[in-house]
């Protein structure tokens, strides 16, 4: 007897055919090596400027401050509102501290690691914990107080579903209802997480249709329609949601457009090449001049992605080739068009943090390709092993190397505080929310403003200037400090501290 809904088989769906260890089957085995993953790569570094937006709803006393601090701030922050109340209330547990704050995304990515880990076939499972394990992309979002870690939590769930739906095709006992339940949850939380969500549940619907037969989506739909419904007001509800917000004013960051060089950054970024190339401030000007000092490290990573990528997918069996196309077509090319499109269609910039509900996926098909290099035996598997260590450089390099640390926001306040400096006698030109997170109100900003602005302000004693293509775009500020003959008194990442000298006597 066959159920009447179906999916494709793979290869790789019959147990009985595979010797297995006491320890795949275990889900403590990726539990615990994601949580010793997690432990290493959040770090107490400073705050940066979006993780300071973070920590400032994070530590107000109540929900209701927390929302008023949202609504001050007017951006799109205000859609990220399941990771803001997460951390909240993650904030009143652990307290307020730069690690604290950022431990938050262990659970996630414990989550995600092992809910890939109990989907996908047991052979592959070797595979997937350690392309997880030494993930850059993972270990940068794992050290940052945002949501990218719980977006990947709630998408490798959702993508996991869709691996078990895959591999029991022909149960008659397959479990709908719950099955139904885990994969509506799992994208009602991510979409709730961040509206970036939207574009992957997209993604899963066009999954799921092309791979079920016409003749079964009514009995399909039958099978789901709670959960559907369930996931379908969640969407109403956010769409509304987004709609107010929206006429309050909400729009994205206008710094920075979209170019179809988004798709190479992307690469970039998914493919773990961040930690071998210059630090994210370079990128992020677009200084792709900056990556040629470091063209002999990056390619050579490269190289081994297209060894694994030509031999893995050699050596699949054509069904296995036919479920990792299909989940790289539809979860992670898709979302990546869809992001770049919307991006040159309103003119904002794309980031790849914007897919990070993709990785779950990425991880998926890499692994595949990787088990088929082991499964080839001979030279296949060192190659398999070089990306993995290359791979594990790069995210030790992000981690540890102080070329890729974070903006120094605490220890410019700090600096200024050990001078028992008055805020009031600041220019500031950076980050106004991170700068009251570390203790330091009342400073002067004085983003982005034009020179007459400038002039009908008091003189400063001193100017704090942070990354002057965002906070200096028509260059004011620095022709100021040209004219005052003010040098730098201090340099921190990504701050240069200038003392201004009094103004001469007329």
């Amino acid at each position: 007897m066959k159920s009447s809904v179906s999916g494709t088989p793979t290869t790789l769906s019959s147990p009985k055919k595979i010797k297995t260890h006491s320890w795949q089957e275990s889900g403590f085995v990726p539990l615990l090596a994601a949580l010793g993953v997690g432990l290493v790569a959040v770090s107490s570094d400073s705050f940066w400027i979006d993780e300071g937006l973070s920590a400032v709803k994070a530590v107000a006393p109540t929900p209701a401050a927390a929302w008023q601090e949202l609504q001050a701030e007017a951006n799109t922050n205000l859609h990220m509102l399941l990771y803001m109340f997460s951390l909240w209330a993650w904030e009143k547990l652990v307290g307020p501290s730069e690690w604290a704050l950022r431990a938050l995304n262990i659970p996630f990515y414990m989550l995600g690691v092992t809910a890939l880990w109990k989907a996908v076939p047991r052979t592959v499972r070797p595979c997937l914990l350690a392309f997880c394990l030494v993930s850059p992309f993972l270990w940068f979002y794992l050290n940052e107080a945002r949501t990218y870690s719980m977006l990947f939590g709630f998408s490798a769930v959702a993508t996991a579903a869709l691996l078990v739906w895959q591999e029991r095709p022909d149960n008659p006992s397959f479990a709908w209802g719950k099955w139904s339940w885990v994969l509506a949850l799992s994208l009602a939380a991510l979409i709730w997480t961040h509206v970036v969500g939207l574009v992957f549940e997209l993604a899963v619907a066009g999954f799921l249709l092309s791979r079920l037969e016409i003749r079964n989506l009514a009995a399909w739909v039958r099978q789901t329609w709670p959960a559907l419904l369930f996931l379908g007001v969640c969407n109403l509800a956010l769409l509304a949601y987004v709609a107010w917000t929206k006429a309050q004013g909400i729009e994205a960051n206008p710094i920075g457009k979209t170019s179809w060089l988004g798709a190479l950054y992307w690469l970039y970024e998914f493919g773990g090449f961040a930690g071998l190339g210059p630090n994210r401030n370079s990128l992020r000007s677009g200084s792709w001049q900056g990556l040629a000092s470091h063209f002999p490290l990056l390619a050579i990573l490269g190289l081994a992605w297209l060894g694994v990528f030509l031999a893995g997918w050699k050596n699949l069996p054509a069904q296995d080739r036919r479920l990792v196309s299909g989940m790289g077509a539809f979860l992670v090319f898709l979302p990546l068009l869809v992001f770049l499109m919307i991006g040159l269609w309103q003119g904002i910039r794309f980031l790849p943090r914007y897919a990070a509900s993709s990785y779950p996926a990425f991880a998926v098909l890499t692994s595949f390709l990787l088990c088929g290099l082991w499964a080839g035996g001979g030279w296949r598997r060192w190659a398999g092993l070089f990306l993995l260590a290359g791979l594990a450089c790069s995210s030790l390099n992000l981690r540890l190397n102080p070329v890729h640390a974070k903006d120094d926001y605490r220890g410019v306040v700090r600096w200024l505080s050990a001078q028992k400096i008055q805020p009031e006698t600041i220019w500031w030109a950076a980050d106004t929310s991170t700068v009251r997170f570390y203790g330091m109100p009342g400073v002067n900003p004085v983003m982005n403003l034009t020179p007459s602005e400038l002039a009908g302000k008091s003189r400063p004693a001193w100017v704090v200037l942070s990354k002057p293509d965002v906070y200096d775009g028509s260059m004011a500020l620095r022709n100021f400090l040209s004219q005052a003959g003010a040098e730098p008194e201090k340099t921190f990442t990504s701050f240069q501290v200038y003392r201004i000298p009094p103004s001469p006597s007329p």
